[in-house]
């Protein structure tokens, strides 16, 4: 009997693997002592949005046990110092990192980046997938609505190569949480926020662990991430002239 199964794929424990089956289009064993990951998967089921985060769950849970950590959010740098975005959908998070890439920072992601520590301090790596958007809240970008074209209501994707080739780097250490708040009919601000609010906040938008010992690591991963690094909360008004210079100061 599967351990964990909802509509698209079915998880088994069996002789010490975990054995994953997605509908017949992938078949995975993943091996945890040995971080190995084998089976097969057909080739032109990789783009299906609604499939990618269930067929690279595995590699979570393997990239958890070398303490490195997903989580829904976005991440931008300046000059090396990065933050992260974290937040649901519709929170903002991609409309706040293309108006802060237009202005002069580097792209890490606009969704989703893995997170780890050192000596030197907490790191986010970028993931990049295709930047998704309301074409409404980018509209006065000019390059962004070339790009995405003029079909109101809708979100479009593109790959941020295609529009900002040389803002993007692979890695930076992370100065701040930011949690970002759409609020449009309000004026911008910055509020600093207790460490107990975030870690409340982003234990929903890491990824699911299935085992108690990842589970138990990502708790004390993310209340170590809280507890170190300074916290806030980012209303995104309307006077969007004002947030890369508001976000300009947490960094420089």
């Amino acid at each position: 009997m599967p351990f964990y199964s909802d509509s698209n794929f079915r998880f088994f424990l069996h002789n010490g693997y975990w054995l994953v089956d997605y509908q017949n289009i992938a078949r995975l064993k993943v091996d945890l002592k040995r971080e190995r990951i084998t089976g097969f998967l057909k080739s032109d089921s990789i783009p299906r949005p609604d499939l990618f985060l269930e067929l690279i769950y595995p590699l979570f849970e393997l990239l958890r046990r070398r303490g490195i950590f997903a989580i829904h959010a976005g991440a931008v740098s300046l000059q090396d110092n990065g933050l992260i975005f974290p937040g649901r959908a519709g929170a903002g998070k991609s409309t706040l990192v293309l108006y802060l890439i237009e202005h002069g920072f580097k792209f890490l992601s606009d969704d989703r980046c893995l997170l780890f520590k050192n000596r030197a301090g907490f790191f986010a790596l970028g993931l990049r997938e295709k930047v998704r958007v309301f074409l409404a809240n980018v509209a006065d970008i000019f390059r962004l609505k070339a790009r995405l074209g003029d079909k109101p209501g809708v979100k479009k994707g593109f790959g941020i190569e295609e529009v900002y080739p040389d803002a993007i780097v692979k890695k930076a250490r992370i100065k701040a949480i930011v949690l970002p708040c759409w609020t449009p009919e309000l004026k911008t601000r910055l509020e600093p926020v207790s460490a107990s609010a975030v870690l409340k906040a982003l234990l929903p938008l890491s990824v699911e662990a299935f085992f108690p010992d990842s589970a138990k690591a990502n708790f004390e991963f993310l209340s170590d991430l809280v507890t170190k690094l300074p916290c806030y909360k980012f209303y995104l008004g309307n006077d969007r002239e004002n947030w890369h210079h508001i976000i300009k100061g947490l960094v420089q």
